[in-house]
């Protein structure tokens, strides 16, 4: 879903001409069911023959090294390089072309050829969605308010002008223009009820 999102974000960098990091990829990972004698990592003493086995996303053996971008319910960004930008500007995209149900939190990479270059390769994001029932670790809207806290716009957010087209607030759009019409009557955020289909590209 992630790698999904990326090439959407690189189609909207170019169809705006904004330069951005474009080495960079998301890990290709698996589904692997593992039936007898359970790893120890898994805090399962036994698989019952009867239930299905546990069920692991496998990714490539990557680099002990890792570059933090953000991480689960911190989202900051202290360097100032295009790769981080890019990132920082990839998880405000996402909020914006997921209808704003979903962010991509615990961003980190690997360095790694990408396309025969030097670049990054990205691996186990935690989404935070609306529903908060995509997994263990998403915090639902506390995780996605967590990231309008933290995320400030920089150059490629703003050139790529997500700050207009994708506002970080959980109101929706009719909401919004309300509140930019009245004199601003402090109302708490109402939650958007969409019914939003996120493309699964395994």
């Amino acid at each position: 879903m992630a790698a999904w999102f990326l090439k959407a974000f690189f189609k909207h960098a170019n169809d705006l001409n904004v330069p951005v990091e474009t080495n960079l990829a998301f890990a290709e990972g698996f589904l692997a069911e593992e039936l007898h004698s359970p790893t120890p990592a898994s805090g399962v003493k036994e698989i019952d023959s009867e239930l299905p086995g546990l069920t692991w996303l496998v990714e490539p053996k990557q680099s002990s090294i890792v570059e933090h971008f953000t991480y689960t319910l911190a989202h900051k960004s202290h360097k100032k390089d295009l790769r981080s930008a890019t990132v920082q500007a990839f998880a405000h995209l996402v909020w914006g072309h997921s209808n704003r149900t979903l962010i991509f939190a615990d961003l980190q990479g690997t360095r790694a050829l990408v396309g025969q270059k030097d670049g990054m390769i990205l691996f186990d994001p935690m989404p935070h969605m609306k529903t908060g029932d995509s997994g263990i670790g998403d915090f639902g809207i506390q995780g996605i308010k967590s990231f309008f806290h933290d995320h400030v716009c920089g150059d490629v957010c703003l050139r790529l002008q997500l700050d207009k087209s994708a506002p970080l607030s959980l109101k929706s759009q009719e909401d919004q223009d309300d509140d930019d019409e009245s004199d601003g009557g402090g109302q708490p955020e109402e939650i958007m009820d969409l019914d939003v289909e996120i493309l699964n590209t395994t």
